[in-house]
């Protein structure tokens, strides 16, 4: 029994990574609010790998999922290789996309989507698993 539990601590955390990285690419994530004229607002929603929000200096979005795909790569060499360096590393990383994903609500909550939400639980949980959990080293 305690084999397949190490099993899945281990598998568990590249469920959380996968699971922001596929909330990334649906196209209700970045939110960008355009005016069309002074009295009308038009809330309109982009993938996070879009590079329109970007344009509009809405750049949480694309850096969150950069450093998804970094986190990703990051604990899959610590699956494979299972050492210090790449632990710590996965932690810096998942530390970065959690904050970073919090970024659009600097332009207020209008900004962030329940998708984002969704985006910054998945990477915290990470976070804490990969910081504060060690049955998964």
């Amino acid at each position: 029994m305690k084999v397949k539990n190490e099993r899945f601590g281990r598998f568990s955390i590249i469920l959380f990574p996968i699971a922001a990285f596929i909330l990334e690419l649906l196209p209700t994530g970045a939110v960008c609010i355009f005016a069309p004229n002074p009295t009308d607002r038009v809330r309109e929603t982009f993938s996070y790998f879009d590079l329109t929000p970007l344009g509009y200096a809405n750049f949480g979005p694309f850096l969150t999922a950069v450093l998804t795909c970094l986190l990703i790569a990051a604990v899959c060499v610590f699956m494979v290789k299972g050492n210090a360096k790449a632990d710590k590393c996965a932690i810096i990383i998942s530390l970065a996309a959690s904050i970073a994903s919090l970024t659009p609500l600097v332009f207020g909550v209008n900004y962030y989507s329940l998708t984002g939400a969704g985006i910054t639980i998945c990477l915290a949980i990470e976070f804490a698993l990969l910081k504060y959990f060690p049955q998964n080293k």
